[in-house]
């Protein structure tokens, strides 16, 4: 066995373990607590949605890292389209999206959940994520945490149209919350 697959093998049993989804799980269901971020790329637009309001458009997607004892572990990609308010002269911001996460293990593994946040731009937007459902091991999900949003971006670009922007950022959770039935 070469060493290629030894590693893409202990990467998948990192992941599940790290999950906390063993295939054969006990008939109680069990809450699991982990620590995880989202490093993301987002792309979309911003516009003029009020005098002193800038409201982006767009989607987050990146890849999806668990903590463990060992550091961080990939654990799937997330991509989240979401809406977010900014207020131009106090930094105020509030927005929500809704997100997908496809396990690394198999495609068929995927959980969805929601998002709601509000902060100050550029220092973050802090609020709730929830789980909301899933297919394949994810089926019956339940669960969600505190999560903080921060973006790279410094300002916005906003003139009479729409003008597209790109960011990168962070999305984490200190403790993050599941449940399988």
């Amino acid at each position: 066995m070469g060493v290629l697959v030894r590693a893409e093998r202990f990467a998948t049993l990192a992941v599940v373990i790290a999950l906390g989804c063993i295939s054969a799980r006990p008939a109680w269901a069990e809450e699991v607590t982990m620590a995880a971020f989202l490093v993301w790329d987002g792309e979309g637009h911003v516009v003029g949605t009020a005098p002193n309001i800038a409201t982006f458009t767009g989607t987050l997607a990146g890849t999806l890292y668990v903590q463990t004892d060992q550091g961080p572990v990939e654990a799937g990609i997330m991509a989240c389209p979401l809406v977010m308010d900014v207020g131009i002269e106090d930094g105020s911001q509030h927005g929500q999206g809704r997100c997908t996460l496809i396990a690394n293990d198999k495609k068929e593994n995927v959980a969805y959940s929601e998002l709601s946040c509000s902060g100050v731009y550029t220092l973050g937007c802090r609020g709730h994520y929830k789980f909301i459902a899933g297919t394949g091991r994810f089926k019956g999900i339940t669960g969600g945490g505190d999560v903080v949003l921060r973006s790279d971006q410094k300002q916005f670009a906003v003139g009479e149209a729409t003008a597209a922007t790109r960011a990168r950022g962070i999305m984490y959770w200190h403790e993050l919350h599941y449940t399988l039935p």
